[in-house]
């Protein structure tokens, strides 16, 4: 089976949930998001080591939430992210060391499927550098100018469009070199990248899509806490019951 390390981001605040705490120490299902996703990639059978990039004020409590849940077996080391989500992987990057394979996933995508992350992973090689799961465009999407009303530019081809999900899979030295090209674009979130794949991108190195998975969904508003409470109360998630076990 192939091998990867992970970097986890978890340095998010959590503002848009209205919460007073680190977004990845929320609790959903008795279980914070830093622990369900720390839990997948166990479950993966295909992740050796991680790295989780903490708020820096919160890291003490990081650090005690995984020593006292277990849910990986393997090295799991806590760092201080940075202030962009791009800061914060270059953070895990220098701390992991790996020039191997590399998966980068946000915890707030805690229910990421076993075989989404294998099948991340397994995709990464020389001739695929950078791999990323997508789901298909259901609506139709039109790019806009400025102005409100807005005129309309150009209505993109929904076929040929992907809702991008994590983790994403690259070859350790791709990432590591695009991270150290485009650092200086890391400081602000105006210029930072939105996810690692668009500085390998920048690099003009290709990146794959492979098949996402539904239930890789992002946590950002009240409402996707709701539909992961739903998630984890369905009959087909069987998450709760082995976590609790």
């Amino acid at each position: 089976m192939t091998l990867a390390v992970a970097i986890v981001t978890a340095a998010g605040a959590g503002t848009r949930l209205g919460a007073d705490i680190a977004k990845a120490l929320l609790p959903i299902g008795g279980r914070t998001l830093v622990e369900w996703a720390l839990y997948g990639l166990a479950q993966s059978g295909c992740v050796s080591r991680v790295c989780v990039t903490a708020p820096n004020e919160a890291l003490e409590q990081f650090s005690e939430v995984l020593e006292k849940s277990k849910v990986f077996a393997g090295e799991v080391i806590v760092v201080p992210g940075g202030v962009t989500r791009q800061q914060s992987v270059y953070a895990g990057l220098t701390a992991l060391k790996e020039s191997g394979i590399v998966l980068v996933h946000d915890a707030a995508r805690p229910f990421a499927s076993p075989g989404l992350i294998r099948r991340v992973a397994q995709a990464v090689n020389d001739e695929c550098p950078a791999v990323v799961p997508g789901l298909p465009v259901s609506d139709t999407i039109k790019e806009i100018g400025d102005g409100s009303p807005a005129p309309v530019l150009n209505t993109l081809p929904r076929a040929r469009l992907r809702a991008v999900q994590t983790p994403q899979g690259f070859l350790g030295s791709v990432l590591m070199e695009a991270h150290e090209r485009f650092i200086d674009e890391a400081a602000d979130d105006a210029s930072a990248a939105t996810d690692d794949a668009v500085l390998v991108e920048w690099m003009g190195l290709p990146t794959f899509v492979c098949e996402g998975d539904p239930s890789a969904f992002k946590i950002t508003t009240a409402d996707d806490v709701q539909r992961a409470e739903s998630f984890l109360s369905s009959s087909t998630a069987g998450y709760v019951s082995v976590m609790e076990g």
